[in-house]
């Protein structure tokens, strides 16, 4: 049998990388080179593919020499490019597919990874208009489509974001990525119902997380008995998502199991979360089962007091034996709650005696009123921001602020003209926290844990809410189902805090007037 050419060769491998079969491809490739080692096309192929097999370092060794044999080829620098995005490297990716696309200006493949690598550095404007010149080249490019959809989404540009997202559905209707960027793109937009339809849409194409937003949205549109199952569909599925259970014991199925031990564990929240759903307990508690709880090391001593006989652990640490477990957030599922059925009852949390001799007499009383203030969440949190956030309400008088601000935010200079009382260094836990709290009037802040705990603490508590809230929270209201005490304060566009930090300089006013009356 005649063997088969270089060109023969070339063309069967990259039909098989085309079609999804990266070993076979990688055997062609590295069958050319043990025929000729310095072939480039073999050489920057193979780099692409060890790339999209996890083995980007060793492709690189590739893709580089491809290069180097051959400087002038477009192909050979968007490969490289290629294999630079695997690695997370973006800078050097860019660089690289800029040389392709001046080598090559009508390279639309390369066109398209400059603007996700252009992406991925926050350059949107660059990215978006990497994405158009693709575009320009191949109109019906379900990936620059895609992208550039991405781009505009990421820059606010909402509507034409689902435009661009509903043009590549047209070429690739079966894209379960597309459809639920899309369906983020319409819950950003405030359009709920056509969220729905398109994570659902996503699910059917077995997009696995499509199910915990689409339950969150469901959630907030009130719908809890269809929303707790999607949410916590990863719970049920986590060995066959991450190949292992996290622990060896069953789910709890919600049945009667007098006797039985539960660990209830945090699956995927923080501490807002554990205090919300921390209310469930007693109820476990009450048919008959040893409830352990594992929870973030500084809600504790405070849980532990709160939800006694319930035992509470530190999550780091490894839990006493039990039968059964659940995620902490599964329990309203397991416990049949909806919105009609949810009794808000609070308070669910108390302060240890301790930690209520501990701050007696901390905050001074007289005639001001004491607001607590929490401005910031977690670094990462899109929640979070700086304290001239309040800035506004340093002027009202009458009002001593009390700071609840742990971390790095904690140091920002207070605006000029506040009045505010930082204790915080005494603060060790949330034990602490709440015990301070019991001191104050009012406690105001963005959407981060402190004000979970003031709620759960029934102490009057107002929250600033981002445009794209948590779905805790639901849409368009100013109260909440979890806590009677809560008044939230909305956004009504992306990022312009302005009209609810005024709306609540406005009723802090009214709130003193109220008082002096």
């Amino acid at each position: 049998m005649q063997e088969s050419s270089t060109d023969e060769l070339l063309d069967a491998a990259i039909r098989h990388q085309s079609a999804g079969d990266l070993a076979a491809a990688q055997s062609i490739y590295r069958q050319i080179l043990q025929r000729d080692p310095n072939d480039a096309d073999a050489m920057q192929l193979l780099g692409v593919v060890l790339a999209q097999t996890g083995r980007g370092e060793e492709g690189l060794q590739f893709a580089r020499r491809a290069v180097e044999l051959n400087p002038q080829a477009a192909d050979a620098h968007a490969s490289l490019g290629e294999v630079y995005q695997s690695l997370g490297q973006h800078p050097q990716a860019a660089e690289e597919l800029q040389l392709a696309v001046k080598l090559n200006p009508d390279f639309a493949q390369a066109w398209c990874n400059l603007g996700r690598a252009q992406y991925a550095l926050d350059r949107w404007d660059e990215s978006a208009a990497a994405f158009r010149r693709a575009l320009q080249i191949q109109p019906q490019y379900p990936d620059a489509l895609f992208s550039l959809g991405n781009t505009l989404r990421a820059q606010g540009h909402l509507k034409d974001a689902i435009d661009h997202y509903q043009k590549c559905i047209a070429i690739a209707p079966h894209n379960a990525h597309v459809h639920y960027n899309m369906a983020t793109a319409l819950e950003s937009d405030r359009r709920p119902l056509e969220a729905l339809e398109a994570y659902r849409r996503a699910i059917d194409g077995n997009f696995q997380i499509a199910h915990a937003k689409y339950g969150m949205l469901l959630l907030a549109l009130g719908r809890w008995s269809e929303g707790w199952p999607e949410l916590e569909w990863v719970n049920w599925h986590e060995k066959e998502i991450t190949g292992k259970d996290r622990f060896p014991q069953p789910l709890w199925d919600g049945s009667p199991a007098p006797g039985k031990t539960l660990l209830l564990y945090e699956s995927w929240g923080g501490m807002g979360d554990t205090l919300q759903f921390a209310r469930f307990v007693p109820q476990i508690s009450n048919m008959g089962m040893q409830v352990i709880l594992q929870c973030q090391e500084p809600l504790v001593n405070l849980l532990a007091h709160s939800l006694a006989p319930a035992r509470v652990v530190d999550q780091d640490k490894t839990p006493p034996a039990f039968d059964l477990c659940l995620p902490l957030e599964s329990l309203p599922h397991r416990l049949g709650v909806t919105l009609e059925n949810l009794t808000p009852s609070v308070p669910y949390l108390t302060v240890p005696p301790d930690r209520i001799a501990k701050w007696a007499h901390r905050v001074p009383a007289d005639n001001l009123l004491n607001v607590g203030l929490v401005w910031a969440g977690s670094e990462s949190s899109r929640r979070t921001n700086s304290i001239d956030l309040f800035a506004p309400l340093a002027p009202i008088p009458g009002i001593r602020f009390v700071s609840l601000q742990k971390g790095p935010a904690a140091k920002q200079k207070t605006p000029p003209g506040m009045n505010l009382l930082d204790l915080t260094q005494d603060l060790g836990d949330f034990a602490d926290t709440a015990a301070l709290i019991q001191q104050l009037d009012l406690v105001i802040g963005v959407d981060t844990s402190v004000p979970h705990l003031a709620a759960a603490l029934a102490k009057p508590t107002w929250i600033l809410i981002p445009d794209a809230s948590d779905c805790r929270w639901m849409l368009d209201r100013d109260d909440s189902p979890w806590y009677p005490t809560v008044r939230l304060f909305r956004q009504e566009k992306l990022n312009d805090w302005i009209s609810p930090i005024s709306k609540l300089a406005q009723a802090l006013a009214d709130e003193l007037k109220r008082q002096s009356t």
